[in-house]
């Protein structure tokens, strides 16, 4: 529900503020599953297509930048061959030709492309962008974990190191982009099987949903069963783990919904300590990334009083935070280990809140606040959202200055800081 830009800006927060590590991903602007541009050419039985004359494949198209967006949009744009990416696609599944190319909305970091052949198959097509990570070394360790986490037994007659992660398939790759036709490094990889668990988990009901959790931690405790050091402790072991577990990079069985069938983006995966990871899945959260106090289930709100659209807000916040709790509940009862490094991150030894921190913090939760949906996740707003997203930035920088600077200099500071163009 967005919130009248005209509320007050608190100064402080009535929740205790606990650093994290690394801050759970906001939730993307567009649906990662959802095609965005389809290039299907009028002959579908033609090899001759030119699929680098559509500037989208190549361009990044999923919305705009309200922090540097010149420098912002260079990173995430790369020339490619795309007709020597669709020939080494079709190749790589026995087809003659690609008869279709549609494009997935932008990731941050790579393009997407689900690409069909004239054999009936579909692949899925990914190329980093230039701000991806090391060239080479981003995409080689991007296959080789998704081939690790696939294993079924790391060491004969050892059963307990079985990690059977449900990933995509990859057919073909390259990581060396000046060495190749395409001009680029790619992974040509099977479509993900299922459906994105964004797609249904809003009208699962409690018990479906609660059975996905347990899913997940099931996948998560065979990740920690494969410890990558021989003499530290539990909680300063490495561990391989997935840092990026939002409902797009999970794919269910429409039929069976508890049922995980893909987990896909498994690019920039690192070993480290536990307590290094997010130990959450990025859709359950509990308030823009603080911790509850306790793991009590939290009481029905009373409804008396309230507006329809109140009412719904309550019951929504009610079901998110309990949501939360119960994962929490499940871990400690199921995964005691990660359980431990969760609670590891609230002590001192982890990180020493402080009153700037907090001050911080409180200040972008109420810009988040007041913005609503016109908040720029990652810096970024969708493309008919732009204008109506800086002028009110603009307006709520204004008010920023006023209430909080007490002198002209302090005043300022907040203009020189402000983040966004």
């Amino acid at each position: 529900m967005n919130r009248s830009p005209t509320a007050p800006i608190c100064r402080y927060s009535r929740i205790k503020y606990t650093q994290k590590a690394l801050k759970q991903p906001c939730r993307s602007l567009s649906r990662a599953s959802t095609l965005y541009y389809n290039a299907t050419p009028a002959s579908r039985t033609s090899s001759q297509t030119d699929w680098n004359n559509h500037d989208e494949f190549f361009k990044f198209t999923r919305g705009r930048f309200l922090v540097d967006e010149a420098i912002n949009r260079r990173m995430r744009e790369i020339q490619f061959d795309m007709n020597s990416l669709a020939r080494v696609a079709a190749e790589s599944v026995g087809a003659t030709h690609c008869t279709s190319i549609q494009k997935y909305p932008d990731g941050m970091f790579n393009k997407a492309f689900l690409m069909s052949m004239d054999n009936g198959r579909e692949v899925v097509a990914k190329v980093p962008n230039p701000n991806a990570g090391i060239p080479h070394l981003t995409t080689a360790s991007e296959v080789a974990t998704m081939d690790f986490v696939q294993l079924t037994q790391l060491d004969p007659g050892e059963a307990r190191n079985v990690l059977e992660t449900p990933v995509p398939r990859v057919y073909t790759w390259n990581s060396h982009a000046q060495s190749h036709p395409v001009g680029a490094e790619f992974i040509i990889m099977e479509k993900a099987a299922g459906v994105p668990l964004s797609h249904v988990w809003e009208t699962l009901k409690l018990p479906q949903k609660l059975q996905v959790l347990l899913a997940m931690i099931s996948l998560q405790k065979k990740w920690l069963s494969v410890s990558f050091s021989h003499y530290d402790t539990a909680l300063t072991t490495p561990h391989l783990w997935h840092n990026d577990l939002h409902d797009d990079n999970i794919f269910i069985d429409p039929q069976n919904p508890e049922t995980i069938t893909s987990v896909i983006d498994w690019q920039s995966t690192h070993i480290s300590p536990l307590f290094t990871h997010n130990p959450d899945p990025a859709f359950l959260d509990w308030a823009d990334g603080l911790e509850p106090e306790t793991l009590d289930l939290l009481p029905r709100p009373n409804l008396s009083g309230l507006t329809p659209q109140e009412r719904a807000a309550a019951v929504r916040e009610y079901t998110t935070q309990n949501l939360f709790i119960g994962w929490r509940k499940l871990t400690r009862a199921k995964n005691p280990a990660l359980y431990r490094a969760i609670e590891f991150r609230k002590t001192p030894a982890y990180g020493v809140a402080c009153d700037g921190a907090v001050a911080g913090t409180e200040l972008v939760d109420g810009v988040k606040e007041q913005l609503g949906g016109l908040w720029p996740d990652k810096g970024l707003i969708e493309n008919e959202r732009y204008k109506e997203c800086r002028a009110a930035l603009g307006e709520l920088r204004d008010r920023i200055v006023e209430e909080l600077g007490e002198s002209e200099e302090e005043r300022e500071e907040y203009r020189r800081w402000w983040p966004f163009d």
